[in-house]
């Protein structure tokens, strides 16, 4: 089975890991020729904990992608880049069978429409800690799982995850409802990721200070509103849990925030409050929130945001 993951990143490099020590064909589409070229030289380092391991891999740029039959693209860039991403595999008249999003927040659940319905299309979360250290080397900072669902073929099965999966270091879960599976991942991403930005901290850090707990627990509260749901208990301890798996890690936003980049805080608490306006449901904390971070990025990025 021929997969081609779009996406150099953390969550790109981890995911190609996994995937060529299960013996998959896996082809990773950077964003420039200078890091495929960096690929192809010097392959791909893999740190977890003590353990290092060095692989190749075959890499390219978006640019030098051709017209061509692929089984499965693999989606793991920023939730804002989707939308250019599709536009430009449909210009490419790229061929593929199926389609897999692993992507934070939910910016790419209304672009889904735009994918002929011949195409299987699936959603995933990741719940592992990574970290590109550089071009070529990543680092798995906390295990967790990886969870998906097809979206428009109940009976389709990814084959590539059958052989990745790793109970021990990269377990896989097939899930059946991929809205409810999506909305359990935003809760956690507006609950961790905002907060951490906001105030530069580790994860931890929002369950080992009483503030920062009162404050997460505001969020959560509002989110859980918005989106109808009733299995707050449920719900509370997934987010704590996160909390302690990844006690030592700095979220994404928080990464992207400290180094000048776009947040995805859009698809993220922004899908919230857009959701809650329709709904006329009062959100000031994640209102706030938000319009802070939006604020710091604007600022970090000179006026770019």
């Amino acid at each position: 089975m021929s997969v081609h993951i779009i996406g150099a990143g953390a969550i790109g490099l981890l995911l190609s890991y996994y995937l060529h020590r299960a013996g998959q064909d896996v082809t990773l589409i950077t964003r420039t020729q200078e890091q495929a070229k960096e690929i192809n030289k010097k392959g791909i380092v893999f740190k977890r904990d003590l353990f290092k391991d060095q692989f190749n891999i075959k890499a390219i740029s978006f640019d030098e992608c051709h017209q061509e039959s692929i089984d499965c693209f693999v989606i793991t860039v920023k939730s804002y880049q989707i939308e250019g991403i599709l536009q430009r595999v449909g210009a490419k008249g790229m061929n593929f069978n199926s389609i897999l999003f692993l992507s934070n927040g939910m910016g790419h659940v209304s672009l889904m429409d735009s994918i002929p319905p011949s195409i299987k299309v699936a959603v995933g979360v990741v719940e592992h800690g990574a970290m590109k250290e550089t071009s070529t080397v990543v680092k798995h900072t906390g295990v967790g799982r990886i969870r998906w669902a097809s979206v428009n073929d109940r009976t389709y099965d990814l084959d590539f995850f059958t052989k990745l999966n790793d109970p021990l270091f990269f377990p896989i879960v097939k899930e059946d409802n991929w809205m409810k599976m999506l909305e359990e991942k935003l809760i956690v991403n507006v609950c961790i990721n905002p907060l951490t930005s906001l105030f530069q901290v580790q994860n931890g850090d929002l369950i080992h200070n009483r503030y920062y707990t009162q404050l997460m627990g505001a969020v959560f509260n509002e989110a859980m509103t918005i989106l109808r749901r009733n299995d707050k208990e449920k719900m509370w301890k997934l987010v704590i849990e996160v909390c302690e798996k990844t006690a030592q890690n700095y979220s994404s936003m928080c990464i992207d925030l400290k180094m000048g980049a776009r947040t995805e805080v859009e698809s993220i608490s922004g899908y919230l409050i857009e959701k809650a306006l329709i709904e006329t449901i009062p959100h000031p904390t994640i209102s706030f929130i938000h319009h802070a971070i939006k604020g710091r990025e604007f600022q970090t990025r000179g006026g770019g945001a």
